[in-house]
């Protein structure tokens, strides 16, 4: 498991409790925003601990209080960390995961299905996951 993170704190505490646990966790600090820096994380992730089967997304910062309190300059970060960072992310794992055109398909299904039968999520797995009961 690869644990990547702007905060070296956050990530090497993480990464400690799992591997005490009995676990394998790799810290990796990065800046999900700067496309170079997620490159050399992937590279070093598929080499230990190997190809990237799932990938979760979560930037970790919102800005805290009210729109006009809000300055331009923390929602264009916030904005570039959730959504750019997510979208530089998927770039480099999509294409090593199973069949991305399958995913394309799924979404494809979620956006235009019939309003008669409708859903707001969507779980896409392969059919190879073993799920815990």
């Amino acid at each position: 498991m690869a644990l990547l993170a702007h905060s070296a704190d956050v990530i090497e505490k993480t990464a400690a409790d799992i591997n005490a646990a009995g676990g394998t966790a790799l810290p990796l600090r990065h800046d999900a925003t700067v496309e170079a820096q997620i490159a050399e994380a992937y590279a070093r992730v598929v080499r230990d601990p190997g190809p990237v089967e799932v990938l979760i997304y979560n930037g970790g910062r919102r800005p805290i209080g009210r729109l006009m309190d809000t300055t331009p300059q923390v929602f264009e970060e916030t904005w570039r960390l959730h959504t750019f960072g997510a979208f530089l992310r998927s770039r480099q794992v999509v294409p090593d995961m199973l069949k991305p055109s399958a995913i394309a398909d799924a979404f494809w299904y979620l956006a235009h299905q019939d309003r008669s039968a409708w859903s707001h999520e969507l779980d896409v797995r392969p059919f190879t996951e073993k799920f815990q009961v």
